[in-house]
């Protein structure tokens, strides 16, 4: 496979669409950093409940 040169896409077509991968993988990434606060904020809650419980 030649190496990729970016003139304007016009050599390798499929370069545009590397912008809608890249905003996919934005929203993703910025899902699953949503998810791992999430899921942090809910083990700190059950480790707090624990901790007071005893």
């Amino acid at each position: 496979m030649p190496p990729r040169s970016n003139l304007g896409g016009m050599l390798w077509p499929d370069d545009q669409r590397e912008d809608q991968h890249s905003e996919q993988m934005r929203h993703a990434l910025k899902m699953l950093r949503r998810a791992m606060l999430v899921a942090a904020v809910v083990a700190g809650l059950l480790m707090a409940f624990a901790t007071l419980r005893v």
